[in-house]
């Protein structure tokens, strides 16, 4: 019997059988020999009843125990290590028959974990009683893709994620929202607004708490959907020369300091902003934009010294003739480009812009 249950984890696990597996393969593997077509049936079923019925019998078995070991693992580990807080805690046994009961009756493995976490949860006392139920019903209703759902949008509520395109963060409403009806985003948003969890742009408070209590703290964080957040930090972002190929080279010092995790604030400053004695209250560091030879005003020089004040700083003196003496318009640290290598420049001026803000 157990040999017969490792094939058929082999059949599960094989990549050909990833997407479609035929069940006479299934039935052929387990021993049971298909009649011909157009022999009685009553035939097939003695051959099943005698060598499939008990294999099928141990591999679910075998499926239970897996999931039974999984779930005490994460109700009562923490890094491989017995939790002594999970020890003191307190679980009715109507409810843990429940959980148990819904963990091993799922069709889908991925949940182990969550019912695991959620038992946890409850033991704690991190949910209300009279909501206990409900969300043990709730994680049993809903399938494994529509908590992956829940969790994203918990994630893009909690932090400031970067969007693909554009300034700003990502918002709950761009998760939860627009959707095709009958697509497979639009059915999780429907099964979870009617238990509550959503509450029409944003998820409900009851929807937060679930989707703790189900989740490690792992599964909510930016990282687990390959999303990036924005840093703390807002450059100001100061260009003293007209010409199309400065403003193309904005655009990639721009692209560099997104994958940095650092926004430009309000946009580009040009020179006529130093034409007011103003500080950039939105950005804590600057990069200027210069081109050999600049020269500006008295007036023009001390605004700028006032705009950037003590803030991070690097200027960036553009030269095409490949000098690489440095001039400063203000006190600080210049890094001298060549024109006729911008992308690989703008990553320079933000790494060193990092290098002065995180001290790395």
């Amino acid at each position: 019997m157990a040999r017969m249950t490792r094939k058929l984890m082999r059949i599960s696990r094989h990549p050909n059988t990833a997407t479609v597996l035929k069940v006479a393969d299934i039935a052929a593997k387990v021993g049971v020999h298909i009649a011909s077509a157009g022999s009685p049936i009553a035939n097939a079923l003695y051959e099943l009843s005698k060598t499939g019925v008990g294999k099928v019998r141990d591999y679910v078995h075998a499926r239970d125990d897996r999931r039974i070991l999984e779930f005490h693992q994460h109700l009562l580990y923490r890094d491989e290590v017995l939790d002594e807080e999970i020890l003191d805690g307190e679980l009715e046994e109507a409810n843990f028959h429940a959980l148990m009961h819904a963990c091993l009756s799922d069709i889908e493995d991925e949940k182990t974990i969550p019912y695991a976490l959620l038992t946890r949860s409850i033991a704690l006392g991190k949910i209300k009683p009279e909501l206990r139920r409900h969300n043990i019903l709730a994680l049993k209703d809903i399938a494994w893709d529509h908590l992956d759902f829940l969790r994203k949008a918990y994630v893009v509520s909690k932090y400031a994620i970067i969007p693909k395109q554009g300034s700003g963060s990502v918002t709950a409403e761009s998760i939860l929202t627009g959707y095709a009806p009958g697509s497979i985003e639009h059915l999780a948003v429907v099964s979870l607004t009617s238990k509550g969890f959503i509450d029409g742009v944003q998820l409900s408070d009851l929807g937060k708490e679930f989707v703790e209590a189900c989740s490690s703290n792992d599964d909510l964080t930016p990282g687990a959907y390959e999303l990036q957040v924005w840093s703390d930090s807002k450059c100001d972002i100061i260009l003293l020369d007209q010409s199309d190929s400065s403003m193309r080279f904005v655009e990639l010092i721009q692209s560099a300091l997104r994958a940095k995790g650092i926004s430009c604030g309000s946009g580009t400053a040009m020179e006529g902003a130093l034409e007011r004695r103003e500080a950039n209250l939105f950005a804590n560091c600057a990069i200027v934009i210069f081109r050999r030879g600049k020269r500006l005003e008295a007036e023009l020089q001390e605004n700028l010294q006032h705009r950037i004040g003590t803030k991070p700083m690097v200027q960036l003196l553009i030269d095409s003739d490949g000098v690489e003496t440095p001039e400063q318009l203000v006190p600080g640290e210049v890094l001298v480009i060549n024109s006729s290598d911008e992308k690989c420049s703008a990553t320079l001026v933000v790494e060193k812009l990092a290098t002065q803000i995180y001290g790395i």
